[in-house]
């Protein structure tokens, strides 16, 4: 009669055991732990890790963005703006990411117009449009 693969693993796997006797127990429950903490950090190790400012001097990590912010927002505000695709940004695995040059534009394009900067684009406009954009009146 042959024998099937669990059964050959299963007796391996006793004959091992046969080998060790119950003050081996403590050691070998250390290895175990030690094993089982190996594995763990290679599970839990991130994936991505923010580079370094030499390498992209333009990108910045999510604190290197609140400190860079004028108003030094929380993170969690920060998250929010993310969330509803307020400010730009980039996901690497789990970490945020943010491109400087963007955030400076994004920045400028918040920025209010002075009285003086608004006159100054409506001069323009009626100069270049003198129907005021809407076309022939009849």
């Amino acid at each position: 009669m042959q024998e099937s693969a669990s059964a050959r693993i299963i007796t391996k796997h006793y004959s091992i055991m046969d080998h060790y006797t119950f003050d081996d127990v403590p050691a070998l429950l250390g290895q175990i732990a030690a094993t089982l903490g190996s594995i763990d950090s290679k599970l839990y190790k991130p994936r991505f890790e923010p580079r370094s400012k030499k390498l992209e001097p333009d990108m910045m990590t999510l604190e290197e963005l609140c400190e860079y912010l004028p108003t030094h927002p929380a993170k969690s505000t920060v998250y929010d703006w993310t969330a509803q695709n307020t400010i730009p940004y980039y996901k690497h695995g789990k970490y945020l990411v943010f491109n400087k040059s963007e955030i400076d534009t994004w920045l400028e394009r918040g920025h209010h117009r002075t009285d003086e900067e608004l006159e100054e684009i409506a001069q323009e406009y009626v100069a270049n449009h003198p129907l005021g954009g809407w076309g022939r009146r009849r």
